[in-house]
């Protein structure tokens, strides 16, 4: 009996070692073959990184690198802001210097959106001219000694004058853009605001 208790366990001896050899074969089969794990996966994929420039990017999702179109109309919107910003002209402001009898400068042309500023006014005014500025545009009066200033978005011929001296011939013009109102001036321009319209007409010929 004893002789046979001792062969039995010699037998599951064996069959303990096979199978435990067995197992680190197949531990050793799974580590060597198939298909990396999560972090192994990640750790070999590159993402790029955000570049406003690349109308698409790449991006990381739950562990699935794919393509997402951020900017799918970009180059169309950036083109149009170019445009835009190439158009776009600076507002500025103009100096008009009150003398002795005249505006300085007599004939200014500016940009529409443009300020005309008056100053040294201690003797004079500066009153916009009935029927001699674009129609729609804001009539302007500033009393006698006033520094005044206006902005002018709308385009066309502006004629002013200073009342105290308009005897003496002290009008002046003011050019906004595009001079549209011209033939209206020349229709309603009297007395010695026609020597300053002969003026801007004579200057216009020339620029």
């Amino acid at each position: 009996m004893l002789d046979k208790h001792c062969m039995f366990s010699d037998k599951l001896k064996i069959v303990l070692l096979f199978a435990c050899f067995g197992l680190g074969l197949v531990a050793c089969g799974d580590s060597g073959t198939g298909s990396p794990d999560k972090g192994q996966s990640m750790t070999n994929v590159t993402v790029e990184a955000y570049d406003p420039d690349v109308p698409s990017m790449v991006v990381e999702d739950n562990g699935v690198i794919q393509e997402e179109e951020i900017y799918k109309h970009w180059p169309e919107q950036q083109a149009a802001g170019n445009d835009s910003e190439a158009t776009m002209v600076e507002a500025k402001t103009h100096t008009v210097f009150g003398q002795a009898t005249s505006f300085n400068p007599k004939i200014l042309f500016i940009n529409p959106g443009d300020t005309v500023q008056w100053v040294n006014m201690t003797i004079h005014d500066s009153v916009s001219m009935q029927g001699l500025i674009p129609e729609g545009a804001e009539s302007w009066k500033f009393n006698i000694g006033q520094n005044g200033a206006v902005t002018l978005p709308e385009e066309g011929v502006y004629i002013y004058k200073c009342n105290p001296h308009y005897p003496n011939d002290m009008v002046a013009a003011i050019i906004v853009g595009k001079p549209i109102n011209i033939e209206q001036v020349q229709t309603n321009a009297t007395g010695r605001s026609k020597g300053i319209v002969i003026k801007v007409v004579k200057a216009l010929a020339t620029r």
